[in-house]
């Protein structure tokens, strides 16, 4: 993970995640919104 802000200022900027990384790929912010959003319709199809 690659924060944007120090947590060890505040543990609340622990929570500002600018991108992941996942096995050498970098995930930016707008690559999580899209899957997030892909698995916001997956979940609502199971319902």
């Amino acid at each position: 993970m690659v924060l944007d802000a120090d947590p060890l200022a505040d543990i609340r900027n622990s929570t500002k995640l600018h991108a992941v990384l996942i096995r050498d790929r970098l995930l930016s912010p707008e690559d999580r919104t899209r899957i997030l959003a892909e698995v916001e319709v997956a979940a609502a199809e199971q319902s």
